[in-house]
């Protein structure tokens, strides 16, 4: 089990020596069943925090706005709240491929 993050703001959080910045990782995840094609993303391995999110494909100003979004949080913050969101009547969506991309990216760390 990975330790929990902690964020500046978050009880527990020591300012003074704060979490190191880690290797980074890439990892390349193709969706199913949305309109976006690909998510690539960016993660530090160290502290589980998201450093960039591209999609390919899919809502141009939507998947932009999510990507903003997530950059700086804690994959698995994300993964939280992102996972089971629908679009309309199909059982996925962008956010919700997101989820599966970074759970699939948490595993290889």
């Amino acid at each position: 089990a990975r330790e929990r993050l902690l964020l500046p703001g978050q009880k527990g959080y020591n300012k003074r020596n704060p979490p190191k910045e880690g290797r980074k990782m890439q990892y390349h995840y193709e969706t199913r069943g949305v309109c976006s094609r690909a998510i690539d993303i960016n993660l530090d391995e160290a502290t589980g925090i998201i450093r960039n999110v591209q999609f390919t494909g899919g809502c141009n100003g939507n998947t932009k706005g999510l990507s903003a979004m997530v950059v700086g949080q804690p994959a698995e913050e994300v993964i939280r709240r992102l996972q089971g969101i629908r679009c309309g009547m199909r059982p996925t969506s962008c956010p919700d491929q997101l989820a599966e991309a970074l759970t699939e990216a948490l595993e290889q760390i």
